[in-house]
């Protein structure tokens, strides 16, 4: 499966859902849909299926840099991890 990324209005807020792999190539897709979304939009990646190197270290960054991230499987989660320690 491809990267699919959305946004969804249709709630409280707005959220930004990542569908699928998220590596090196989709990383500046990203970046730009998270550069246009409302301000204070969370990042939904309950169905991010995996990542490679480059698509951590880009959610790293914007973790970093105050995005909120909700719904990453723990199967994933510990990418985000390996640097902190």
């Amino acid at each position: 499966m491809a990267l699919r990324i959305f946004v969804d209005d249709s709630g409280k807020g707005s959220s930004i859902h990542v569908v699928g792999r998220l590596e090196r190539e989709g990383v500046p897709e990203l970046e730009g849909v998270l550069s246009a979304a409302p301000a204070g939009a969370a990042l939904d990646l309950s169905d991010l299926m995996s990542m490679d190197a480059y698509g951590a270290a880009a959610l790293q960054r914007l973790r970093g840099s105050g995005v909120t991230v909700v719904g990453l499987h723990p199967g994933l989660a510990w990418k985000l991890l390996e640097d902190d320690r």
